[in-house]
């Protein structure tokens, strides 16, 4: 097809650019499906990717959590509304106040409120859920329950014990029983020990000084995580997981539950955006996007559907760089397709004075982001510091352009992230209470003043 020939010549053209040393792209439409694969699934072994190649796919997890729970609510066995502690009694929480008011339907839209994004292994036996939810209490409660937006792994695990204990078995077998067997994914699994009998692609990272790429070699697979982030899959099967959200397997999800799930439950930072169960809702030029992304060691993937066109295109890469290529390809095929385009942002003129107040040193555990006034403009860099990388020493990027679009929100205008939003969020004085980048929630200053955080 014409179509997948120039898919392919822009594909190619991103990977030289980025260094992505492999892709599995594919596109469902009432036509069919197409898959697209190119380059090699790791770097010393020169093996090709393939449509069955499995990929970590990182946060895109999260939509089958969600479908598990709603699978769950439909049958009557979960109330998305009701209280987390009717599932897991005894939960402890850095603030024990919250603890009966948080729902799975925060869980699920990241409204929880507690800090969300701590990784401790807790090895790979089936109570590692179980151990990793017991030292919840270390988690600081950023906000109260249902009041902001802010990404929340540990909420997503919280919810994978909801499910585990409702079942009465594990996670991993709930998920399995209920999702991946109906739907037949069976390249679809959830450990290495699991994977290393199929074609499976090895992540890769980006030298800092060129961007070359170059193996991880540490295929990071705790199993606490696994609702979270423990997917791995095959572009073939993550098609057939769309079909899901496309209203194609009402044995396993009705058209009413598939359609709850793309509701609008909440705003997030970002303009023209809401949260729905277990994904990203944005509003584009010509129709909404439905979505997830994911990001793990060396891996990148994107899955982006539009429902009401029967549409959905998936991106899977074994890259650090990976993001920057899946929405590249992302953007073009949904523009190329169906006609659908991001929404521009007007640039706002943004006040001296905010400038000034807006400088400075936001803080994450495994990040901090430096604001500097440049001009009338602020201009911001990353540095990184995570513990859960091969990479031991902190990452500085490079200096990038934030353009004011109103609202104390700015774009980036230029990197690897670039069109990624950011916001400040004042407190009734006006000052800065959080700078919001990538879903977290920075602190000014220093993490360890937050009120309420231990280590």
């Amino acid at each position: 097809m014409d179509g997948e020939a120039n898919l392919r010549t822009v594909a190619v053209e991103a990977m030289d650019r980025l260094s992505v040393p492999g892709a599995a792209i594919g596109i469902r439409s009432p036509d069919g499906n197409e898959i697209t694969c190119l380059g090699v699934a790791a770097l010393d072994t020169g093996f090709i990717v393939r449509p069955d190649t499995l990929f970590q796919v990182g946060s895109v997890s999260k939509p089958f959590t969600a479908s598990l729970l709603v699978a769950m609510a439909g049958a009557g066995d979960v109330d998305l509304d009701a209280p987390v502690t009717e599932y897991v009694p005894g939960l402890r929480l850095g603030s024990q106040a919250v603890a009966n008011r948080i729902t799975t339907r925060h869980l699920l839209t990241h409204q929880a409120g507690f800090w969300g994004d701590w990784f401790d292994d807790f090895g790979l036996g089936d109570d590692a859920m179980e151990r990793f939810v017991a030292e919840y209490g270390r988690l600081p409660q950023m906000f109260e329950p249902g009041t902001m937006w802010a990404y929340n792994n540990c909420g997503y695990i919280l919810a994978g014990l909801v499910a585990a204990r409702v079942s009465g078995t594990t996670f991993d077998a709930a998920l399995k029983n209920t999702i991946l067997q109906p739907l037949g994914l069976e390249h679809t699994h959830l450990s290495a020990a699991e994977a290393i009998a199929y074609p499976v692609a090895v992540g890769h990272t980006n030298a800092a000084d060129d961007g070359s790429a170059r193996i991880a070699r540490q295929f990071l697979r705790p199993r606490a995580r696994n609702p979270a982030g423990g997917v791995l899959s095959s572009i073939e099967d993550i098609l057939t997981f769309a079909s899901l959200h496309l209203g194609k397997r009402q044995d396993v999800l009705s058209k009413q539950a598939v359609q709850s799930m793309h509701e609008p439950q909440v705003e997030t930072y970002e303009a023209n955006t809401h949260w729905g169960l277990g994904f990203k809702l944005e509003r584009r030029n010509g129709g909404v996007v439905v979505g997830h992304g994911g990001a793990t060691n060396g891996f990148r993937a994107d899955l982006s559907m539009v429902p009401d066109r029967e549409f959905a295109v998936a991106v899977l890469t074994n890259s650090d760089s990976g993001s920057q290529f899946a929405t590249e390809i992302v953007d073009w095929v949904l523009e190329q397709r169906l006609g659908i385009t991001p929404i521009e942002h007007p640039r706002v003129t943004l006040a001296s004075s905010d400038a000034a107040l807006f400088e400075g040193v936001y803080a994450h555990p495994y990040a901090s982001i430096e604001i500097r006034q440049n001009g009338d403009e602020l201009c911001g860099r990353i540095t990184t510091f995570s513990p859960y990388s091969e990479v031991s020493e902190p990452q500085t990027g490079k200096w990038f352009g934030l353009e004011h679009v109103g609202d104390d929100r700015f774009l980036i205008s230029a990197g690897e992230h670039k069109g990624a939003q950011t916001k400040f969020w004042r407190n009734d004085d006006g000052s800065v209470r959080y700078l919001q980048a990538g879903g977290r929630l920075y602190v000014p200053g220093s993490w360890d003043n937050l009120e309420g955080y231990s280590s």
